[in-house]
């Protein structure tokens, strides 16, 4: 069988213009689809240097595919089921910084590279005391980052009109905020020369960003099939769902530089990130903790099965409609509208998203996503939210367990599952089953909420009602009191 870069050859090699810490596939799924639609819309002409944060272990795979792979999207696009190809070009090279660090500061010298896009995990983002200006690299990513800028610093004279765009993607509120602070601890422990971080601040722009899209990563169960399909081999195969959204906090001057807002995905540049990023916590997020304990206790495992019982679409659609989309403090139009995408997003088939690893730490999970619904629900009507009230039965209901062998293990039905959770928690709980009025115990442990929901009138009658039902007769019969 051809190779994907025997079979696909670019058409126009664009200038390298932007440089991607991270290999991963989060971005590939993200970051370069944008890239790559803007080049075909001949509104970017960029090539990406891609550099391996973290070892060399992929820099020859990149490399001996020219750079190129497969994006598959697949998922529920309203209503309809979507399953597409299309193979990324662009980027050109992949290099390590640990295998050959020079080549790495090199790139401060190409005045056409402007744009640093990176995602290197939620502990990417880290000051490493360690970490001195003579490594060759350093070890975290804002070290290597500081190490760049440094060189572009002396290869430009201090030029302000040359610096870069920096675009975080990693999962921490304020990003770009966050990196740039690090950026500078480096340079002060590393006393670089003092005009460097007013450069920085002057000709430099470190954006914060919202991101919203699933990159389920290679399709390692299917590789032979999609081959056959493709016509080629391809060991760097990506993807992603339909859905896509990103928001972008940064200087208005900079924003020419990643030109992405009309390319037919939810792409803004925005003053504030705030109500997108509540807004995928309490819906989205807050729809998953909602039905995945009581869809396990069913004997769903994934999230897609769960979406293939009406009583499941049922009560999403309740849930969404009554008890948080109503009390989401963000534009009704936009919140909507990302709602009306949920239970296809939900329902995709080909990513399994399993319902036992969306229970790990559920009790903080439900505190950050759906407590504050439950809060306003109750303001405003003066009864506790019904549906909200089953998902706490039900959650009270999965971490009935016992402490075993350094693991708290949990039963449904006669097979055992294991319970992950903070151990301050797992105590608290454990001991609160050992009480005559488990429910009771737990709602009023300030500790777990940070209120004490016995306060909620109607709350604790409606939780303990379904929690005994669950007990009894199973989630699946009990839910459907709460959708009739």
């Amino acid at each position: 069988m051809l190779k994907i870069n025997e079979f696909y050859k670019r058409e126009k090699v664009f200038p390298e213009r932007i440089i991607q810490f991270g290999e991963g596939n989060f971005l590939r799924g993200f970051i370069d689809c944008l890239i790559d639609c803007a080049n075909e819309k001949g509104i970017m002409d960029a090539s990406v240097v891609l550099v391996q944060p973290r070892g060399d272990s992929k820099v020859d795979l990149f490399n001996s595919q020219d750079c190129l792979y497969t994006l598959l999207t697949r998922g529920i696009k309203d209503g309809e089921t979507v399953d597409e190809a299309k193979i990324i070009s662009c980027i050109s090279r992949c290099i390590s910084p640990y295998r050959s660090y020079m080549e790495f500061l090199d790139l401060a010298k190409d005045e056409n590279l402007n744009v640093i896009f990176s995602n290197t995990t939620e502990a990417g983002i880290v000051f490493n005391g360690n970490d001195e200006p003579i490594d060759m690299p350093p070890s975290t990513f804002p070290a290597k980052l500081t190490a760049l800028l440094y060189a572009r610093f002396k290869a430009v004279l201090g030029d302000t009109s040359k610096g870069f765009l920096i675009v975080p993607t990693e999962l921490i509120e304020q990003n770009g905020d966050k990196l740039k602070e690090t950026v500078f601890a480096y340079a002060k422990k590393w006393e670089l020369r003092e005009e460097f971080i007013p450069w920085v601040e002057s000709s430099c722009c470190f954006a914060n960003t919202f991101v919203d899209r699933i990159v389920a990563g290679f399709p390692r169960e299917e590789t032979l099939v999609l081959e056959q399909r493709l016509g080629y081999e391809d060991f760097l195969m990506d993807v992603c769902e339909p859905f896509l959204q990103f928001y972008i906090q940064c200087d208005e001057e900079f924003r020419d530089r990643i030109p992405f807002e009309n390319l037919g995905f939810d792409v803004k540049f925005v003053d504030d990130l705030t109500p997108y990023r509540m807004r995928k916590l309490r819906l989205l997020n807050g729809a998953h903790t909602a039905c995945a304990l009581s869809a396990f206790l069913e004997g769903y495992e994934t999230v897609c099965e769960m979406m293939k019982d009406e009583k499941y679409v049922l009560f999403l659609n309740k849930l969404l409609n009554e008890e948080l989309v109503p009390f989401a403090d963000t534009d009704k139009g936009e919140i909507e509208e990302f709602s009306s995408h949920i239970p296809d997003r939900l329902k995709n088939p080909f990513i399994k998203h399993k319902t036992l690893e969306i229970s790990f730490n559920s009790f903080s999970k439900f505190r950050a996503r759906n407590l504050t619904s439950l809060v306003e629900h109750y303001k405003v009507n003066g009864v506790a939210p019904t549906c909200l009230c089953f998902s706490l039965a039900a959650l009270i209901r999965f971490y009935k367990g016992e402490f075993r062998d350094g693991k708290y293990i949990g039963l449904r039905g006669t097979e055992e599952y294991e319970i992950r959770d903070s151990l301050e928690i797992l105590v608290d709980v454990s001991k609160a089953y050992e009480s005559d009025d488990v429910v009771r115990e737990i709602l009023s442990n300030t500790s777990i909420w940070g209120i004490d929901l016995m306060q909620i009138y109607s709350l604790y009658e409606k939780v303990a009602a379904f929690y005994d039902e669950i007990v009894e007769f199973g989630a699946a019969h009990t839910i459907e009191k709460v959708i009739e």
